[in-house]
């Protein structure tokens, strides 16, 4: 099956177009796939475990994740299991079930920005971008939200899917530069211009049907 970029199963070809488009390789060693909406959010509930299934791994191939710098997603709070919690509040536990409340109530954009969030308070996260990892990271980030058109989870044995609306997409955009500390707005959001501009991008977007 094909995957659209942006999507998990879609790995291989996003680290080959970042690459591609920055001039220096992108791969396991350099990036780690992030899943915005963490796989253990979206199976809860499933009583199959990770890779338990065939419907299983394709829910998780079906998961929407970027190309994110590989220290930074290790040190992420959604990243394995971590007790106690991290500047932005969370525990590995309290980050997932936030996560899955929001995705139930068909509340993506959240869900997503509370991802970024979490990157926000990491420590050299937030910073002028300039590095070529750094940049493919925030390409693969803004590709994924401007193809994510819904998302699906597991519902018992069953599967559930809320849409994404372009609404939801130009919000999630806008997180990442908020992570990032790049808001020129009053207080560090985003200012006129950058909501324009992020409207522009993803209203110029082709989404994944």
């Amino acid at each position: 099956m094909s995957y659209v970029i942006g999507q998990h199963g879609a790995k291989r070809r996003e680290q080959h177009r970042l690459t591609e488009l920055y001039g220096e390789r992108v791969n396991g060693r350099t990036h780690e796939s992030e899943h915005t909406i963490g796989f253990s959010p979206l199976n809860e509930g499933s009583g199959v475990k990770r890779g338990g299934s065939s419907i299983i791994r394709k829910l998780e191939k079906d998961a929407w994740a970027y190309q994110e710098v590989k220290a930074m997603h290790r040190n992420h709070i959604g990243t394995g299991t971590k007790g106690t919690a991290d500047l932005s509040g969370f525990t590995s536990d309290t980050y997932r079930a936030t996560q899955r409340s929001l995705v139930e109530h068909g509340n993506i954009s959240s869900a997503v920005q509370i991802n970024q969030l979490a990157y926000a308070f990491l420590p050299g996260f937030s910073k002028h971008v300039t590095a070529s990892p750094d940049k493919s990271a925030d390409n693969s980030f803004g590709v994924m939200v401007s193809n994510m058109n819904e998302v699906r989870f597991a519902k018992g044995r069953d599967f559930e899917t809320k849409p994404v609306s372009q609404e939801d997409r130009v919000e999630m955009y806008l997180s990442r530069l908020i992570a990032r500390g790049e808001g020129k707005g009053p207080g560090g959001w985003p200012s006129a211009a950058q909501i324009n501009a992020a409207k522009e991008l993803i209203d110029s977007t082709p989404v994944n049907d």
